[in-house]
């Protein structure tokens, strides 16, 4: 004759069960729902390599910076239906915008010091995809990769070819909202021009390829 189960045996089997049952929902729970469209806004900061510049002056010795730069997104993305088990896939439109670029080169020559500052703004326009995975709850990491141009005015205006590669995760605030945390590094491509020094003694000419690795912070609006 069969022993009838011990009462808390079977209730730590449904408990069991019942955490089982929710792994799935859990799991992919902080990923965007198929065919959803999604705005995304977002801001922070850039941090920009300096230029690589020669003097027109062989004496000139020269030490350059570039100063940190605000970063600003608007992002129009689609989930699209189709799904792999525990990741998502969607794309992304994305504007960006750096209104502060400003690099610093300072050419010392004859105890003398003659200094150049060059202002401006980027903008870039990217096509994206990104990968979600969706494995853990309420927060989706992900990686995402695109390319695009850049158009850049310092001492003059130039438009290059741009890619860029992403590092970041979602949490979700509201079943259509949730708050974005980017890692980006950006190629703009190669910048050349020319400037004066300050004192008109020596002409500065550049080219570099430009880069920036920003940090973004954001919020995510499903419709």
């Amino acid at each position: 004759m069969t022993k009838p189960m011990n009462p808390k045996r079977m209730a730590l089997i449904g408990l069991a069960a019942l955490g089982i049952g929710q792994i799935g929902p859990i799991a992919t729970g902080a990923a965007w729902a198929a065919d959803t469209f999604y705005l995304r806004a977002a801001g922070g900061m850039a941090n920009t390599d300096k230029l690589s510049t020669l003097s027109s002056n062989p004496g000139d010795v020269l030490s350059g910076k570039a100063d940190k730069t605000g970063v600003f997104d608007l992002g129009l993305g689609y989930v699209p239906s189709t799904r792999i088990p525990l990741i998502g896939l969607r794309t992304e439109a994305t504007v960006s915008i750096r209104p502060d670029l400003k690099f610093v080169t300072n050419a010392a020559a004859g105890g003398r010091t003659s200094t150049t500052d060059l202002t401006g703004q980027q903008y870039t326009a990217t096509g994206n995809l990104f990968v979600d995975f969706a494995s853990l709850p309420v927060i989706t990491p992900y990686l995402g990769a695109g390319a695009g141009f850049a158009h850049t005015e310092l001492a003059n205006s130039q438009t290059n070819f741009a890619w860029n590669v992403m590092l970041g995760a979602s949490a979700k605030l509201l079943p259509m909202t949730s708050l974005d945390l980017m890692l980006r590094h950006v190629d703009s491509g190669q910048l050349k021009g020319r400037t004066l020094t300050s004192n008109g003694s020596s002409t500065l000419n550049y080219s570099s390829n430009s880069t920036n690795n920003e940090v973004l912070l954001g919020v995510k609006f499903g419709f």
